[in-house]
């Protein structure tokens, strides 16, 4: 995969926000740890990172990733993603892996957020049956709802959010350090 990959990807200004081709570098890493593998990591983190939303945004989408509208899913399938790059910059020494790391954590309370709760879920009829679901997307007037006027909470909207918000643990030259 990687031989392919990074050819086809090579000399373009702009790379697609490829979480899934950065988690899999990672993987490759491990078994054959190639510099090109930490350098195209490297290459796509920013077409992430510039989608998401800075700290001046507006609260509920403060660390979500864009564009428009914001979605749950697709903030922690890039958050994954960002992951995975902190993890193989750590672990190569790369010097982007810190600025990476802030960006992760700036997702985090977004994420946290979209989860219901007992505090945004009064609205429901039974606030129960959504209870620790995730929303899927940050502004109420962009959530959808199911013909019976119940909010809608997909099997996709649950379990990728919750991955990302696990911290992984990354070995770099002096032991081990938490990188989300």
């Amino acid at each position: 995969m990687g031989r392919y990959q990074l050819p086809a990807r090579r000399g373009r200004t702009r790379l697609p926000p490829d979480a899934w081709l950065i988690q899999a570098l990672e993987l490759l890493y491990e078994d054959d740890p190639k510099p090109a593998y930490v350098e195209h990591n490297i290459l796509i983190s920013p077409a992430m990172l510039s989608a998401q939303y800075r700290p001046k945004s507006p609260p509920l989408c403060t660390g979500g990733i864009g564009p428009e509208p914001i979605r749950s899913t697709r903030t922690a399938a890039r958050v994954e993603g960002l992951q995975a790059a902190c993890r193989l910059g750590s672990r190569a020494g790369d010097a982007h892996a810190p600025a990476i790391l802030v960006a992760v954590k700036r997702t985090m309370p977004h994420l946290l957020v979209m989860q219901y709760d007992a505090d945004n879920s009064f609205f429901v009829d039974d606030p129960g049956e959504v209870a620790g679901g995730m929303r899927g997307y940050a502004l109420p007037g962009e959530a959808r709802w199911s013909r019976s006027d119940r909010p809608i909470v997909a099997v996709d909207f649950s379990p990728r959010p919750l991955a990302s918000l696990r911290p992984h643990r990354s070995e770099t030259g002096g032991g081990a350090k938490v990188c989300l």
